[in-house]
């Protein structure tokens, strides 16, 4: 059903990234969910969306495998952040059709996005950058990608509501590398403040964003 793109597998954190390939039978696939997975997974109307949703979660049960884990399955708190049964760390979830995406972590930061890069992002990027962000962007649509996805990216690893993102997450870039950007992330949030850092890549024309470590100010 999908083939591996990207992986990244490390004691304290682990990502891939993978292909969908929609030909493969979904139903062999979806008796590997539990219970309550196989449930909302036949709620979903929508094709693509039933595959993404099938697709993310064996993604998640490969990743879990390269750990040596047993996955048990997924449960979502009250503010829908996901979390695996039965084991401990961060768990993040992202797709963008024909790739999926899920990252683990160690610690509580896990977050992830993959989004495409296309205009419609200069007509909304007033709405989750700040002035600085624009200006730091100049309407450059990768530069756009990367500063949207790593907020997206924070947003998830925050894990809780009524974030504003042109306010609460902040984004600048820490290093440009060949293949993307190294940025710094900021949650502030009331008296929540965290700093995490970033790796941002294009693949294939999708933006690609995901937590690698957190940072802790100097004394």
């Amino acid at each position: 059903m999908f083939e591996t793109k990207l992986q990244s597998i490390e004691a304290h954190a682990a990502l891939l990234l993978m292909e969908i390939h929609p030909k493969e039978a979904e139903a062999d696939f979806a008796q590997c969910l539990s219970e309550a997975e196989h449930k909302h997974w036949d709620s979903i109307l929508h094709p693509e969306k039933k595959m993404e949703f099938l697709a993310v979660r064996q993604a998640l049960i490969l990743l879990m495998q390269k750990l040596n884990l047993n996955y048990q399955g997924t449960y979502k708190d009250a503010f829908g952040k996901p979390y695996l049964i039965n084991h401990q760390g961060s768990i993040a979830l992202t797709h963008a059709y024909p790739y999926v995406a899920v990252q683990w972590r160690r610690d509580s930061f896990a977050g992830i996005d993959m989004e495409g890069i296309q205009p419609k992002l200069l007509k909304v990027a007033h709405r989750v950058l700040c002035p600085q962000e624009l200006e730091a962007t100049s309407d450059d649509l990768n530069m756009l990608a990367a500063f949207w996805c790593a907020k997206e990216a924070l947003y998830k690893s925050y894990g809780k509501r009524n974030l504003i993102f042109k306010e609460d997450l902040l984004v600048s870039i820490l290093e440009e590398q060949p293949s993307g950007f190294l940025l710094q992330g900021q949650i502030l949030k009331n008296k929540y403040q965290q700093k995490l850092r970033l790796k941002y890549l294009n693949y294939n024309n999708f933006g690609f964003a995901y937590v690698q470590d957190a940072l802790l100010d100097q004394p």
